[in-house]
Parts: structure tokens; C-alpha cells; sequence
């Protein structure tokens, strides 16, 4: 009998302890709900923005892109931090204006920095880039990553990219979900990663920016995986003028839709669309943007030639 009431007792605190803890449990949300609810909280209710009509194209400076001569780097460097994200080596400096900036090394600097200022010319939002041909910094350690690139405390080609206070990355988007799916505008940018062949377009390089709680910003960051190879290849160049040159803007081209060698199914009159805005660029104003990353003056003329020609291209659809 005794045993029987403990028993019974045992059995009322496990139903007792089971209750207690039900109500938690029934609150919590599944892990993709919650990444869900966290997201759509960051994005918030500004207006979203992804392109903005370039009305000064035919005058517009790519020698010095998005943020003019004003906001070059200047004055003396000094280390910051090291920046471990990404396979580029890239640290953080401030300049003798008291401007943040990070700093990358390597084979992304030069078409990275050209890659930004032919975005920006046709109306999409890029940071502001800089390349820098030398540099030195005061109070540089030595680096875990990139250290082969400095020769007697100077680095040589750095890419530099302005830090913003008003700017503040909020979340990322998706090429198929986001308040742009279907227009010219986003087919656009699609287009434009094909002509400058950036071939690393994922998705934590596709930014929701938040400018001043005014509007958020859908860009792209990270463009130095550009010029070289098209498609989807495991075999990436970057700024290599010769694949570049290699093959054609459009790799299909149907009555109605557009095949290109990463992006598929793009309307024709989509890619047209944006061909129009990218014929009004000069030949002077495309060799700016490359002349600006530190290109030979071969170079220069090769990219800007096969630049010229993918336009045409679109042009002619």
C-alpha cells in the first residue's frame, strides 16, 4: 500500500512538472520562424530603393566614382584591426581625416574598384572605392593573412572602401525574393554582373543598407571577382583581360528572352532597357573607371574595347 502511494506521488509531481513547462515550450518558435520574425523586424518599413536614375550619366566622373574627389583617402594611415571575413586579406585603417576605411590586398583590388564605378555610372548603389597604388601605415603588426604583400612596411595595390556613419547594413536579399522581382530595374543589375563578369554574386554580398532611416538601399558588395571568366566556373580569374575578352556578353538569345552565362531568362526588352542607359557612357568615361584601378594603359584599351563591344550588343537586341 505504502508503495503504491509513493508511486501515485511520483507520478502527480512528473504530471505536475510536465504542465509547468508546457506553456514554454508552446511559446517557442521553430529556428526558421524566428530567423523570419528577426529579419523582418531589421528591414523595417522605409521605402526600398535599388536604382535611382542616373540623369548625369553623359557628365558623370568614373575616374573617381560614387564618391567623388572629396571623399579620396588622404593623409597619413594608421592601423586599426584586421579584418578576418572573406579570402582576401583586408584590415581597417583611419586617415588623417579621422575616416574609417578597410583596406584590401591582393587580385581583387584593381577590378573591384573598376567593377564599382560602371555599377554606379547606370544608377545602382556601390560603396566608395578607392584604389591606391602604395600606401604605408603606422603601428602595422604582422598580418595573419597577406603579409607577402608588404615589402619594407608599403603595400602596393590596396583597394580602399570608405566607411559611412549614416550607412548601416540591416540584412541581406535574395535574387528571387525581394520588392524587385520581375522588373527592368533588378534584371538590370543582373545584366550589369554579367558585363563586368562578376562571378561571385551570393547571397551575403547582397546588402540591405539603411540610409539615415530615409530609405534602405538594395546593393551589391564585394565586386572584385570581376573580369575575368563569365559563368558559373570553379576556375575564377579576376581582372584578367585576356578571359575577359574570351567570350560574348549574351550566350542565348531567344524572340522574347536572354540566356547569359550565369543569369538565365532575362527579357529582352529588360536588357535592352539597361543597354540604353550604358550607351550613353563615352569611351573616355569607361577607360576612366579602369585607368582609376590601376590598369596598364594596355589593359585599359582592351577592357574598355570589350566593354564597349558587350554594349553593343545589348544595343542591338
Amino acid at each position: 500500500m505504502r508503495m503504491a502511494k509513493q508511486n501515485r506521488a511520483v507520478f502527480l509531481l512528473v504530471i505536475l512538472a510536465l504542465v509547468a513547462i508546457a506553456p514554454a515550450q508552446t511559446t517557442q518558435l521553430p529556428v526558421h520562424l524566428k530567423k523570419a520574425k528577426v529579419e523582418k523586424a531589421l528591414v523595417g518599413s522605409s521605402p526600398a530603393v535599388l536604382w535611382r536614375e542616373p540623369v548625369d550619366i553623359k557628365s558623370r566622373n568614373l575616374f573617381y566614382g560614387s564618391g567623388g574627389k572629396d571623399h579620396e583617402p588622404s593623409g597619413s594611415m594608421t592601423y586599426l584591426g584586421e579584418d578576418q571575413n572573406g579570402v582576401n586579406a583586408k584590415f581597417y585603417v583611419r586617415d588623417g581625416n579621422g575616416i574609417r576605411w578597410n583596406v584590401k590586398l591582393g587580385n581583387e583590388a584593381k577590378p573591384e574598384t573598376a567593377a564599382s564605378r560602371l555599377v554606379w555610372a547606370v544608377g545602382y548603389f556601390t560603396n566608395e572605392y578607392y584604389f591606391v597604388s602604395e600606401m604605408a601605415v603606422t603601428k602595422l603588426p604582422r598580418l595573419s593573412r597577406g603579409e607577402e604583400l608588404i615589402v619594407d612596411g608599403r603595400i602596393g595595390g590596396v583597394r580602399m572602401k570608405r566607411h559611412n556613419k549614416h550607412e548601416d547594413t540591416i540584412g541581406h536579399w535574395d535574387w528571387d525574393k525581394n520588392p524587385f522581382v520581375g522588373t527592368k530595374e533588378l534584371d538590370g543589375l543582373k545584366v550589369m554582373m554579367e558585363l563586368i563578369c562578376n562571378t561571385d554574386v551570393k547571397r551575403e554580398h547582397r546588402l540591405i543598407v539603411d540610409a539615415k532611416g530615409v530609405e534602405q538601399r538594395y546593393m551589391l558588395k564585394d565586386l572584385g571577382a570581376s573580369f575575368g571568366k563569365a559563368g558559373r566556373t570553379i576556375f575564377r580569374t579576376k581582372g584578367d583581360l585576356k578571359d575577359f575578352q574570351s567570350l560574348p556578353l549574351i550566350k542565348n538569345a531567344g524572340p522574347e528572352f536572354l540566356d547569359f552565362w550565369y543569369f538565365k531568362h532575362i527579357p529582352r526588352e529588360h536588357a535592352k532597357w539597361i543597354g540604353g542607359y550604358l550607351t550613353q557612357l563615352s569611351d573616355e568615361q569607361i577607360s576612366d573607371a579602369f585607368r582609376a584601378a590601376g590598369f596598364t594603359s594596355e589593359e585599359v584599351q582592351g577592357f574598355t574595347q570589350k566593354v564597349r563591344e558587350k554594349i553593343n550588343e545589348l544595343v542591338a537586341l
